[in-house]
């Protein structure tokens, strides 16, 4: 995923200091029921699309529908215009026969979305 930090467009304007800001997506899940099963998030930065950091650790909401990547100045140190992360979900199956008969069946029909929320509104 890609975000623009600098421009008409971007978070911050040219000459503002970057410094935390957060993303909240709500996830949703159809078919088999992938997000009982979430255990973690993380997220890798880049400020080029190639040379990822190491992983930081994201949040999740209680009801594991809401996951938060907060970006601080640690991560936000050689970043110029654009941001680019990838998250890591992390899914813990309990046993190999649950994964069979809960997960395996219904892969195929199972559809996984995110949408940015900005405060509590969906964008």
């Amino acid at each position: 995923m890609t975000v623009l930090l600098r421009g008409e467009k971007g978070i911050y304007k040219n000459n503002e200091t970057l410094t935390e800001f957060s993303f909240k997506y709500l996830v949703t899940c159809s078919g088999a029921p992938l997000l009982d099963y979430l255990s973690s998030v993380s997220f890798k930065v880049s400020d080029r699309g190639n040379q990822f950091s190491s992983p930081i650790d994201g949040s999740i909401s209680s009801d594991k529908k809401v996951i938060t990547i907060t970006y601080n100045g640690d991560c936000l140190t050689s970043v110029t215009d654009y941001l680019f992360y990838r998250v890591e979900l992390s899914f813990d199956f309990v046993d190999v026969t649950t994964f069979k008969t809960t997960i395996a069946d219904k892969m195929s029909s199972t559809n996984l979305s995110f949408e940015v929320l900005f405060g509590d509104e969906i964008v």
